[in-house]
């Protein structure tokens, strides 16, 4: 598989994702919660049924993320992508965020939610000679 695209909702900024509990922890907020369920269900209806195994497997990953402006607040484009990596990962396309080596973001004012694609990237002639 050389790429996938993926239509998902708006993603929550990263200071929106957790909270601190009463007792010293800190658990995924509601907003957060609601949000992967809903991002989940739409990576079903497009994946069909999610794989056991990563679809992307062990290897260098690259991300491209086109969001749209859901208002006009001024917002931090880089902290959109932290929900969409973990997000990734816990429904098994990619295995591992740590193995993502490039992301783009791009704000596109004709976009509802998040546009993500995701995919496997060329080793180098560095990384083949190795």
């Amino acid at each position: 598989m050389q790429s996938v695209t993926l239509s998902l909702p708006y993603p929550l900024s990263v200071n929106a994702l957790w909270r601190s509990s009463r007792h010293g922890g800190w658990h995924r907020s509601k907003a957060y919660r609601e949000w992967r369920k809903t991002a989940a269900w739409d990576m079903r209806m497009q994946l069909g049924a999610l794989a056991k195994d990563a679809l992307f497997p062990e290897t260098a990953i690259g991300l491209r993320l086109d969001v749209g402006r859901p208002d006009m607040r001024r917002r931090d484009i880089d902290n959109l992508t932290k929900c969409i990596c973990d997000l990734l990962q816990d429904f098994n396309v990619i295995s591992d965020d740590s193995l993502i080596e490039e992301i783009t973001i791009k704000r596109f004012p004709d976009i509802a939610g998040c546009c993500v694609t995701v995919w496997a990237m060329e080793p180098t002639a560095q990384e083949v000679a190795a």
